[in-house]
């Protein structure tokens, strides 16, 4: 389960090494401990298909943000994005909470790092260990995304995303 994240790779890195095509909002600053609900960035495609041979004539790739914790279409409270922060692959093409953006909202999130916690056998006590590439070039992981209308105003999007995780080897 992916709990904590860290995104310290500037936007144009991140854009450079997923071959965006646009970026169209960035995380205001660095930050090692991104906590669900925060938000995330994410690379996501837009593709226009024509009607008579729904083949995709263009396709770009866009870097923006996204709250971590998706909130699906018909969610009347976006509050439930808060438990939606992850979703296992396991069920996420069958789940109703996940359905439609697996099937059309398909995303990556870019990270340097994530956390996983061990408790100590004996004193109970959590360690986190970061895991990143050696390399130290960004980790995409997969995604979901969705977007509806803030609550607070009716005006404004409000994308949110979650990441796809896998049982742990």
């Amino acid at each position: 389960m992916c709990g904590r994240v860290a995104v310290v790779s500037s936007a144009e890195k991140l854009a450079q090494y997923l071959k965006v095509d646009k970026v169209l909002e960035t995380l205001e600053e660095d930050d090692c401990n991104i906590a669900p609900s925060s938000l995330l960035p994410i690379v996501w495609c837009n593709s226009t298909k024509s009607e008579k041979t729904q083949e995709s004539l263009l396709k770009f790739r866009f870097l923006g943000t996204a709250r971590w914790g998706l909130v699906p279409k018909w969610a009347k409270d976006p509050q439930i994005g808060i438990k939606m922060f992850n979703a296992r692959s396991e069920t996420v093409a069958t789940k109703l909470a996940y359905k439609r953006s697996f099937l059309y909202k398909r995303c990556l999130i870019p990270v340097d790092g994530f956390y996983e916690w061990e408790t100590d056998s004996k004193s109970g006590v959590k360690q986190p260990w970061f895991i990143y590439r050696n390399d130290q070039q960004p980790l995409a992981l997969a995604g979901l995304w969705e977007e509806g209308y803030s609550e607070v105003d009716k005006r404004r999007s409000l994308r949110t995303c979650t990441v796809i995780t896998i049982p742990a080897n």
